[in-house]
């Protein structure tokens, strides 16, 4: 049997490392729906004020 792997192995190796590193990562998980709406919120506002600026 042939020890040496392929650059398939080694991408897939890598994949899977990464894939499974984000899944224990906190930062990774998806927002809740208050985060979502205090995100949206915030650039709904920004954008508004950047209106109201240009207007004046």
């Amino acid at each position: 049997m042939d020890p040496r792997t392929t650059r398939g192995d080694e991408l897939a190796d890598r994949l899977r490392q990464i894939a499974e590193d984000e899944q224990l990562d906190p930062s990774r998980r998806a927002l809740t729906k208050g985060e979502l709406a205090a995100y949206v919120g915030t650039a709904v506002a920004l954008c508004l004020l950047g209106l109201l600026v240009m207007a004046l």
